[in-house]
């Protein structure tokens, strides 16, 4: 669970998203691309970002679309 701070400044991120997203009249059709390692700053940064499109989704009624790149795995890496 998040503290009041971090959730008061997933607030904060979702209005500045909010103000960035091409289409804010059709939420469902902006995507965001969240990258993924695998590791804990990863892992909470996309908790983070699904936080922020739940809150779209209270105060809109509707929310983005997030793809997630998931890069931890072999077939990502360099050569």
């Amino acid at each position: 669970m998040l503290s009041a701070e971090n959730y008061e400044g997933a607030v904060r991120c979702a209005a500045r998203l909010y103000d960035a997203l091409p289409d804010k009249e059709q939420l469902v059709s902006n995507v965001v691309l969240v990258a993924y390692g695998g590791g804990k700053d990863s892992s909470y940064t996309l908790a983070f970002v699904r936080t922020m499109q739940l809150i779209l989704s209270q105060e809109h009624g509707a929310t983005f679309r997030m793809r997630v790149a998931a890069c931890g795995t072999r077939a990502c890496r360099r050569p």
